[in-house]
């Protein structure tokens, strides 16, 4: 009976640990009125996030396993740790400020980058798959397929004029 009895506490203890990382939930709000939304031609999923919660499962500052949500509304297994990307100086001005680095557990040559604040996420994810994601409203997330016919440097421009050359 003692057995039977621990068995089952184990099992709920899993349980009730596996609910506390649901910090990403599956949106029931309406965005088809949404620029964004409405210009994505690819497959995309649209979820919540519980910032708080988020921030939380990574205080640890050890390695912590993180789902992610993809276009398919599916979730990938991450493994990250705290990596500071700004300045010691910067970090003590601004402590809400995290960066973390990690890689998919299914497949270690996928990467994960991400930042967090105290209103928002910001995700850089590389990978073979290409996903990508885009905030529609305070703690909205929008996760979709980047299409073949995209390519990074359409996206990045830094703005640096340079000097010509004497």
């Amino acid at each position: 009976m003692k057995k039977i009895l621990f068995t089952l506490c184990l099992i709920l203890c899993g349980l009730i640990s596996y609910g506390q990382s649901a910090y990403w939930k599956k949106s029931t709000q309406n965005f088809s009125n949404n620029k964004v939304v409405q210009a994505e031609t690819e497959q995309y999923q649209i979820f919540e996030l519980d910032l708080k919660l988020l921030q939380r499962e990574l205080s640890s500052g050890k390695e912590t396993r993180l789902r992610m949500p993809t276009s398919q509304g599916s979730f990938e297994e991450f493994v990250v740790v705290e990596k500071s990307s700004i300045s010691q100086e910067l970090a003590e001005k601004y402590p809400a400020i995290k960066s973390y680095q990690g890689y998919q557990i299914s497949d270690p040559k996928s990467r994960i980058a991400l930042t967090l604040t105290n209103e928002r996420i910001y995700l850089y994810a590389f990978s073979e798959a290409s996903e990508g994601m885009r905030m529609l409203s305070p703690n909205t997330y929008m996760f979709y397929k980047i299409s073949g016919n995209q390519t990074l440097s359409e996206h990045i421009s830094c703005g640096v004029i340079r000097d010509p050359q004497p």
